[in-house]
């Protein structure tokens, strides 16, 4: 089952197992998710939007399990490493901020914004949710 959460500045209060520990528990002192109060999200998609919005590479790759796989620009990332080459090439160079407009489902809706033309731009993205981590993650413009 999936737990869900509503963001607010205690929202990370849960202890994550393993050797992602430090990364999450790090994002958990320094995020700011005020601007996300409105919707409430699984733990799992909370952390991605947070991480995300911190610019973290660490906290982000902690959201992801070790088998997780990332569909996004039409190509598959599968694994630790190429998950990580995904998330600083995706995510941390472009320097990405999500705004959640809703969430359903499995499904996030949101403006994506960053160092690159035409943004903000909407997103969908289908998570894949187990114990807390994402395990598969598909991403497509709206």
């Amino acid at each position: 089952m999936v737990q869900r959460r509503g963001l607010h500045p205690g929202a990370f209060a849960h202890r994550p197992r393993g050797h992602r520990a430090a990364a999450l528990q790090q994002l958990h002192r320094s995020a700011s998710p005020a601007r996300l109060n409105h919707i409430t999200l699984p733990t799992a998609v909370e952390n991605f939007v947070a991480a995300t919005n911190a610019h973290d590479t660490n906290a982000l790759a902690a959201v992801f399990g070790d088998r997780a796989t990332v569909r996004d620009d039409g190509k598959t990332w599968a694994g630790e490493t190429e998950i990580r080459e995904w998330i600083q090439g995706h995510l941390i160079s472009p320097r990405i901020v999500l705004t959640p407009i809703s969430f359903a489902g499995d499904r996030l809706v949101a403006a994506g914004d960053g160092d690159f033309p035409g943004g903000p731009l909407s997103f969908s993205f289908v998570f894949g949710i187990e114990d807390d981590q994402v395990i598969d993650l598909a991403i497509a413009p709206v």
